[in-house]
């Protein structure tokens, strides 16, 4: 399955050999993963906590970067459960394209690793958020 638009972009950007592009991604990429979680928080067949829960690692990993200063905000995908799923898999990304960058002599590590610890941890809150 190939990611939306907006999502298959921001991948592109993780994989690229320029920190400033990586982290702007992050950025957008925690953004996504927070409007996500708050698009589903009340919506029947969604644990609206655990809704919660990943709303705020999302909104705790973006603000570890500054936002970026060029281009258009992604959108999300219309459909929900595209959303959360398109939306986990970008943050393993970034969690993949953070611990990568750790080693760059222009980025903080300590910074790097724990926006990479986050990262993964919002996808696996919002895989969780659907109801069994």
């Amino acid at each position: 399955m190939s990611a939306p638009a907006p999502l298959a972009e921001l991948h592109e950007a993780l994989r690229s050999d320029r920190p400033i592009e990586v982290l702007d991604a992050s950025w957008e990429a925690f953004d996504l993963g927070a409007q996500a979680a708050d698009a589903v928080a009340w919506t029947d067949g969604f644990d609206e906590l655990q809704s919660l829960v990943a709303a705020q690692i999302c909104t705790a990993g973006r603000d570890m970067f500054f936002p970026p200063r060029t281009g258009s905000p992604p959108s999300l995908p219309q459909s929900r459960d595209e959303a959360l799923d398109g939306c986990a898999e970008l943050l393993r990304h970034v969690h993949r394209a953070l611990i990568g960058l750790s080693d760059h002599p222009q980025v903080p590590t300590d910074s790097v690793l724990n926006a990479a610890a986050l990262a993964e941890r919002a996808a696996v809150s919002l895989e969780s958020i659907r109801m069994s």
